[in-house]
């Protein structure tokens, strides 16, 4: 029997948003009210020592709420989607009362809900070396190669759309099949016997900005400077997570390329971006309720807690 078809009925609770809408402290205000355990769903939380730059929820805070899939690994160690789908379902599947999922990493979340193909699990030689590839030649190149291989898998993605085309080839290396065709003969497995609520933090541009522009300069004020200083220090400037928005800035800075007021103005400018693309992401999901007042939003979550 597979991890999937030993869940039993159950309800789940999704919070998700673009960047900087509040998804920590609603978090928290909704877990303590509903006594609720919180599984993060966020790709940059679960690294140790990355703290200030990822909004991650305060040591306060754990204490209050009991919170999983934070602090998992070290800064130079390598995770994935398929990790955190088998990790959270785990989770899902062990913990008694109904477990509360808040992040805006949407890969995992999807992960999570809808499964990936089974057996394709990331396999960091033959990665790091597509990787490799894509950052000499070029994402073009190497989408071009795709084509050669399987042209129908090619026509579902841009030439541009890296993390897909890094998955494809990995699948091509290492199951010897083209990826369309290993695709369908693997399907993904849907997380099944789950009642499923999603909401979604509702703020409008200039709110959004705004609290963008303010956090930013808190993160600085809270230290950033020495997190990333101190990051660096220690593993150097080449770590995956240290390429994320706040770190990369910080790390130009650090390096002389910039001066500190160029690098908090391409933070803010960087994290709205990222907001936007989320925002994009997420009005396509006819199943996320939109909620602006916090009020309205437990009253919500009481009536599905209690239906």
């Amino acid at each position: 029997m597979t991890t999937t078809e030993k869940f039993k009925q159950k309800k789940l609770l999704i919070l998700t948003g673009p960047t900087c809408s509040g998804k920590t402290e609603n978090s928290i205000r909704i877990a303590k009210e509903f006594n609720l355990d919180v599984i993060a769903a966020d790709s940059m939380q679960i690294y140790k020592k990355f703290n200030i730059g990822t909004g991650k929820p305060s040591k306060h805070q754990r204490k209050i709420v009991r919170h999983h899939l934070i602090d998992l690994i070290e800064p130079n160690q390598s995770f994935n989607a398929w990790d955190y789908m088998n990790l959270s379902r785990d989770l899902i599947n062990k913990l008694n009362n109904i477990p509360l999922i808040a992040g805006g990493t949407q890969l995992y979340i999807s992960s999570m809900l809808n499964g990936l193909s089974d057996g394709v699990s990331s396999n960091k030689e033959v990665r790091d070396q597509i990787s490799m590839e894509i950052n000499s030649k070029g994402s073009h190149y190497v989408y071009e190669q795709l084509k050669k291989i399987d042209i129908e898998f090619a026509n579902k993605i841009k030439p541009n759309d890296k993390s897909r085309i890094t998955r494809a080839m990995e699948i091509y290396y290492t199951k010897k099949q083209k990826p369309s065709v290993y695709l369908k003969q693997n399907p993904a497995k849907a997380l099944a016997n789950v009642k499923i609520k999603k909401i979604g933090i509702r703020l409008n541009k200039d709110e959004l900005d705004l609290y963008i522009k303010k956090r930013t300069l808190r993160m600085i004020d809270d230290g950033l400077i020495e997190e990333t200083n101190s990051i660096i220090s220690e593993y150097g400037f080449e770590i995956k997570p240290l390429k994320s928005i706040g770190y990369k800035e910080i790390g130009s800075y650090l390096k002389k390329e910039i001066t500190l007021d160029d690098a908090i103005r391409k933070v803010i400018i960087n994290t709205r971006r990222l907001a936007k693309r989320q925002i994009t992401w997420l009005r396509k999901d006819s199943k996320m309720e939109w909620y602006d007042n916090s009020d309205l939003l437990l009253k919500s979550i009481k009536k599905f807690l209690i239906s």
